[in-house]
């Protein structure tokens, strides 16, 4: 097991930029945020071992459950907040584990299939309060400069900006479903690195909206003139935030959502949807896992993989129309995504 363990770990632990971190996630698979789970089922249709990569989270390796058919309480129970799992149509197959070697259960004459059951954020997150609490603190204590915002590669926003600017643009304009260039809101704005290089240049009026108020208020400084043209600075948390509804041509989400749980996330989602106007866009740009969920303890943050963030956005009841990962990044951090929706 401790080679398996090692084995994830190396696959999941690189460096990340966010808009909100400056060193590499921790990949911690005994700590007492997390539920491990790893299980050899027996798949019925709708194929449950898909079901669990994609909504998986957490990819631990404690084997459980040996010796009995059928999902046990304590399965069910671990396994109560990942999306439609179907477990009705699922049996359990529980055999011996010998040596806690994967191979030995591959060799027995059931046709099982061997995979991961991850437990979704919000059960890892067992104290949410803690987890929002701890990001905000981390963020008190950051300067409010381009480089605090971007972990300390502040320079490579010009690259940042030109990619989302051309990965924008394509939706922008008039006509059947165009977006409308009218107001924007900047979630997880910071200082208004954003506001300033990406939204002032293409609608006509932004709010801005971050947690520390200490970026906020720094924000009309580092805007200058242009600063006229933002209306609203909001210090909220996303997890709490209303954005009014039908007001919005562009809701620009980035560097942001790894602060919110699962369920904050998507229902952040479906208040956005509601608050743009006809033809309007939400953007989200983020550091995207290779799989699973990595979680970071030093700025309480996550980080999904892209098919758990394309679930997350069909619960928030969204269609996809683009996405793209940004170019020209420094190799040693996560791959950031671009993704269109409404």
């Amino acid at each position: 097991m401790d080679d398996l363990c090692d084995a994830a770990r190396k696959k999941n632990n690189k460096k990340t930029t966010t808009k909100k971190k400056t060193t590499k996630g921790e990949f911690t698979p005994f700590s007492h945020r997390s539920i491990v789970l790893f299980i050899p089922f027996l798949p019925v249709k709708p194929a449950l071992p898909e079901h669990c990569f994609i909504h998986g989270r957490w990819l631990l390796l404690l084997l459980l459950f040996v010796g009995v058919f059928g999902p046990p309480p304590a399965l069910c129970q671990a396994c109560k907040n990942v999306v439609v799992l179907h477990l009705e149509v699922v049996q359990v197959c529980r055999v011996p584990i010998c040596n806690n070697r994967l191979d030995r259960l591959r060799e027995t004459s059931k046709p099982t299939t061997f995979t991961g059951c991850f437990v979704m954020t919000d059960s890892i997150l067992e104290d949410n309060v803690a987890f929002y609490s701890d990001g905000a603190a981390y963020w008190r204590g950051r300067p409010a400069t381009v480089d605090a915002m971007l972990g300390g590669y502040g320079h490579i926003s010009g690259l940042d900006v030109c990619a989302s600017r051309k990965f924008l643009s394509q939706f922008l304009g008039e006509g059947p479903g165009k977006t409308g260039q009218t107001r924007a809101l900047d979630c997880g704005s910071g200082i208004g690195r954003i506001t300033k290089r990406l939204l002032l240049p293409l609608f006509d009026r932004v709010d801005m909206v971050d947690v520390t108020e200490t970026f906020l208020k720094r924000a009309p400084a580092y805007l200058g003139a242009e600063a006229q043209r933002v209306d609203n600075y909001y210090c909220s948390g996303l997890q709490d935030f209303i954005p009014m509804p039908g007001h919005y041509d562009l809701i620009w989400i980035q560097w942001v959502i790894g602060h919110l749980t699962d369920e904050h996330l998507t229902e952040f989602l479906k208040r956005s949807c509601a608050a743009l106007r006809p033809g309007g866009l939400i953007c989200i740009k983020d550091n995207v896992a290779q799989e699973g969920v990595i979680w970071d303890g030093e700025d309480s943050s996550v980080c999904r993989s892209l098919d758990l963030l394309s679930r997350i956005v069909e619960d928030a009841g969204m269609t996809i129309l683009e996405q793209k990962c940004q170019d020209n990044f420094p190799k040693e951090i996560y791959a950031v995504w671009m993704i269109a929706m409404r």
